[in-house]
């Protein structure tokens, strides 16, 4: 019975009267000039994908998945401050009933935090591909990360049914769920979330130099260009929600106090970065490959993998093995299992390098 009191009070919330006050328009105009910009390189980025089918699908699960799926949930966002912020400049308060508050503010945060879940789908995406060599689909990669962003979906939708009335700056009152373990999951969920992204990139790097060396070391390494190139994508959705974890912890454990500049920080920080985490990606991929085709000056063998070369490599080594053969036999199975060999590591180091490339964004 005191349930369906307590559901009926809730119900009886959603009419009561809430506005959005003129102090918001400051807000919203700091989050309308972070956000737009980088919403429309986005969208130019997104058209061209589109146009280009070419470059669509040789980069599906990377580049092409990343560009479009974080400008169809960042630009919501975009929208919402910018459309507040025009009506701010005419208006003096905008009134309406608080569950329109709440489904206006809840609505285009939900799909935005989504899109700090993307680099985590594709790092995953990365780490079968080259370390179990299965290559994933979109569907995949839209299943994964609907499933990642359901804990947080059920979160905020339960605003709208245990919300109780709360102070906001956009919302005067707006319906929020005040159970403090709940808030506390959500915050570190995300966080947990992000850095799975960052652990995933660490294992496929790890996997690289084991690979790598394995080989004989055929092709250098540059480490730490390739672990900038791996990882950056995904460090900047989780240096965002470990601020706001961090200011999380602080407010529940009265332990310590961060100062109002870093949640402003990390809000503007979380805006830019989760926008550009595509361009990021794109100037990445040279990066990594010129971490991974470095070789040793002194390993003549392994001087080059393009087409041309490995066309006169492949034609001295006949030559070469033709002339063993005339000399001794055992000379000549010797020189040709060195050859396979050879011709293995090669093909091997060739595989990595094309499957990294290909996932690299």
């Amino acid at each position: 019975m005191s349930g369906i009191i307590s559901l009926n009070y809730t119900f009886s919330q959603y009419f009561v009267e809430a506005y959005t006050p003129n102090s918001f328009k400051s807000e919203a105009w700091r989050n309308m000039i972070c956000g737009l910009p980088s919403t429309i390189i986005l969208g130019a980025m997104t058209s061209l994908l589109l146009y280009r089918r070419t470059l669509l699908k040789k980069y599906s699960n990377t580049i092409s998945f990343m560009t479009i799926t974080i400008f169809i949930l960042s630009t919501p966002i975009v929208i919402y401050n910018t459309t507040w912020y025009i009506l701010l400049c005419f208006m003096d308060r905008i009134t309406y009933p608080a569950v329109i508050c709440l489904f206006l503010k809840k609505s285009p945060s939900s799909v935005w935090y989504c899109s700090f879940l993307v680099p985590s789908v594709v790092a995953l995406n990365r780490f079968l591909m080259i370390v179990y060599h299965h290559r994933t689909t979109i569907r995949f990669s839209c299943v994964v990360l609907f499933f990642i962003w359901l804990p947080m979906l059920l979160y905020d939708i339960s605003h709208f049914l245990i919300g109780v009335p709360t102070n906001n700056d956009n919302c005067h009152p707006l319906l929020f769920t005040s159970v403090p373990i709940l808030q506390q999951a959500y915050t570190f969920y995300v966080f947990l979330a992000t850095f799975s992204g960052v652990a995933l990139n660490a294992a496929t790097f790890i996997h690289i130099k084991r690979y790598a060396r394995r080989a004989g070391m055929a092709v250098k390494v540059d480490d730490k260009q390739l672990f900038y190139s791996v990882s950056l994508q995904s460090l900047v959705p989780f240096c965002s929600t470990g601020l706001k974890a961090l200011s999380t912890l602080s407010v529940y454990s009265n332990q310590f106090r961060l100062p109002d500049w870093v949640n402003a920080f990390s809000n503007v920080y979380a805006l830019l970065g989760s926008s550009l985490i595509p361009l990021i990606s794109i100037a990445m991929v040279g990066k990594l490959r010129r971490s991974l085709i470095k070789e040793p000056v002194t390993n003549m063998v392994n001087s080059s993998l393009n087409r041309k070369t490995m066309f006169f490599q492949k034609t001295a080594r006949l030559a070469l093995v033709a002339k063993n053969k005339n000399k001794t036999q055992p000379s000549s199975s010797s020189s040709t299992a060195a050859q396979q060999t050879q011709r293995k590591t090669l093909g091997s180091i060739a595989e990595l390098q094309a499957t990294t490339l290909r996932t690299a964004a």
